[in-house]
């Protein structure tokens, strides 16, 4: 029987006892708990080598080479509180009682699950979460709390930064590899004489994600500003899920209208044209938000019947409003030198008119993907688990 290496499943509790059923088996634990545990279940995560490769911890023995009439032959708890199976395959099997609640219905005491995410408006948000430039190049546990920040409240400031051009890129990196668009591996935020898009404008930007006209969404942007000494243009952030999770509690029909029906996004231009149909308000398959199509110049036009389109407009008008009420929003400046990262699929970002006229505005921005911050915050928890 080989010994699992389960290092990253540290728990208090032991398994006492157990008990044989028709599909499988119950462990009973000494605080308590039953755990429910199918015999395919059990035997295809087994930690034996011609199982799980002992090096990439990947599956190497597939389901359809499992017997189907397997069955457990025996099961009881180990010295150490863990769970010890014998199969009629002939395998014995010892499972972590750590990894057994990690994955069990009834606990899921997952090690590296995401610390859960902090919802706020513009009223309950006093103070921004800024982090010094030097302190995140030299200090590891600073770069580990705007990580955290990044991912609990959804964005995070940077500042000090130098304004070199391309430092944006340098930055986003340090989470994984940046995601290209037909804007660029790096865009440019200023005025300019093609205006292709409203942000090449002086003009106010509603609160708004970028790219919802895509198949997947960036889930992350980073603006970084090279320059500001123009009148005007205050950055405007507003928490899309906290909008939404009001809309599900204020107005139901409003949220399952905008969950559910597909809305067309589209964008086009001389040398593109990119479509997309989702609802506004994208799910997960339990229901939790997973993400806002949140563009008030993006949707294209409803192809509906006169019913389903007056209650998509109302759902509409009724979250919009809510984006632009008072305290809503959190607004602020941002200075040369300052780097906002953010959750695209999350956050709202616009920003208010400018006199395009005085001084200038430059920003330097790129996207990345959600999974890498998600990856990266799961091996810092690792790390420190080991340590």
């Amino acid at each position: 029987m080989d010994t699992p290496d389960f290092d990253h499943y540290p728990t208090a509790r032991r398994v006492v006892g157990v008990t044989l059923e028709a599909l499988g088996l119950t462990a009973h634990w000494d605080d308590g708990a039953r755990t429910a545990h199918h015999t395919l279940w059990l035997r295809e995560n087994a930690t034996d080598r011609a199982t799980t490769h002992p090096e990439t911890r990947e599956q190497a023995l597939q389901l359809v080479d499992i017997p189907a009439d397997l069955q457990i032959l025996s099961a009881s708890a180990s010295e150490a509180g863990g769970l010890v199976t014998r199969f009629s395959d002939g395998l014995e099997a010892l499972y972590h009682p750590g990894w057994l609640r990690a994955y069990a219905q009834e606990t899921q005491e997952a090690p590296f699950a995401l610390a859960p995410r902090r919802l706020w408006s513009g009223e309950n948000l006093p103070d921004l979460p800024r982090f010094p430039a030097a302190a995140f190049a030299a200090d590891e546990a600073v770069f580990e709390a705007w990580c955290e920040a990044l991912h609990i409240l959804g964005f995070a400031i940077l500042e000090g930064l130098e304004t070199t051009p391309g430092t944006v890129a340098r930055i986003a990196q340090r989470l994984g590899p940046l995601r290209e668009s037909n804007f660029g591996r790096i865009f440019d935020v200023r005025t300019a004489t093609e205006q292709t898009s409203n942000a090449y404008t002086a003009m106010a930007l509603p609160v708004h994600a970028d790219l919802c006209t895509r198949e997947h969404m960036p889930g992350l942007q980073f603006l970084h500003c090279l320059e500001n000494t123009t009148v005007g243009g205050a950055t405007r952030l507003t928490d899309g899920f906290q909008l939404a999770e009001t809309l599900r509690q204020e107005d139901p029909e409003a949220f399952h209208t905008l969950s559910t029906a597909p809305l067309l996004f589209a964008n086009k231009a001389e040398d593109s044209d990119y479509r997309w149909e989702a609802p506004l308000i994208g799910l997960d398959a339990r229901g939790a938000l997973l993400e806002l199509r949140f563009s008030p110049w993006l949707r294209g036009p409803l192809s509906t019947d006169l019913q389903t389109t007056d209650r998509i407009y109302r759902a509409l008008r009724a979250l919009f409003s809510r984006a632009e009420a008072p305290g809503a929003f959190l607004r602020f400046t941002l200075k040369a030198g300052d780097l906002l990262a953010f959750d695209n699929a999350r956050l709202l970002h616009g920003r208010e008119a400018f006199d395009g006229t005085i001084g200038a505005r430059w920003l330097q921005g790129c996207y990345g993907a959600r999974e890498e911050l998600h990856s990266l915050l799961r091996m810092q928890r690792r790390v420190r688990r080991r340590g």
